[in-house]
């Protein structure tokens, strides 16, 4: 992930501002973990650093309008470890049946890109296909207790392998990691093209 921030590499997407051009093969399965695995309430805030001296703090800021769609804004201010920082804010939808992104001011979408699809159960896939040259598989690998600094959190750990194509032409692989806590959200984070890790430092609710 760009500047080391592992814990969006399956946002990148979003970032991007490409647009999803459809979505398949959903499977799932009754009793999962729903809305408490993703809090959303407004205020709500994190602070997750990882392992390469970068830090990132993401509140939810409120709601605004993309088209007919209402949609939830969350900001966040990235600091790299040399002083670097930045500021963003995407769009979330989220409701019972998951957390979908519409994208960024920038780049506002009104089809939901699928983050997470409720109820997230042990093997449950879903497919992300987005316009031009990037796709995606998410598949709920396993339900873990996961300690990071915020705490110890009944988790379900979730991949995201994308297939893109790089500046050469050349298409590549790359699989993020994110465990999702419940009553906690993003409890941590990897992706196969990094050694870094990013953890759950503290929350506010």
């Amino acid at each position: 992930m760009v500047r080391g921030r592992a814990m969006f590499a399956v946002l990148v997407f979003a970032g991007l501002g490409l647009i999803m051009a459809g979505c398949s093969s959903l499977q799932s399965t009754s009793g999962g973990g729903g809305e408490n695995y993703f809090p959303h309430a407004q205020g709500n805030t994190w602070r997750h650093p990882s392992t390469d001296g970068s830090s990132q703090v993401m509140t939810v800021e409120g709601t605004t309008s993309v088209g007919s769609i209402t949609v939830q804004k969350f900001s966040s201010c990235y600091h790299s470890a040399s002083g670097y920082t930045s500021t963003s804010e995407a769009y979330y939808k989220i409701d019972g049946s998951g957390v979908y992104s519409h994208g960024s001011p920038n780049y506002p979408s009104s089809v939901g890109i699928p983050f997470i699809v409720f109820p997230l159960d042990v093997g449950k896939t879903w497919d992300v296909i987005i316009s031009g040259s990037t796709s995606a598989k998410a598949t709920v690998v396993s339900k873990e207790n996961v300690t990071v600094p915020a705490g110890t959190f009944d988790c379900y750990k979730v991949s995201y392998s994308s297939t893109y194509m790089n500046y050469v032409g050349s298409t590549e692989t790359n699989t993020s990691t994110v465990w999702f806590g419940n009553n906690a959200g993003i409890v941590k984070s990897t992706t196969s093209n990094s050694t870094v890790e990013t953890v759950l430092e503290w929350k506010n609710f």
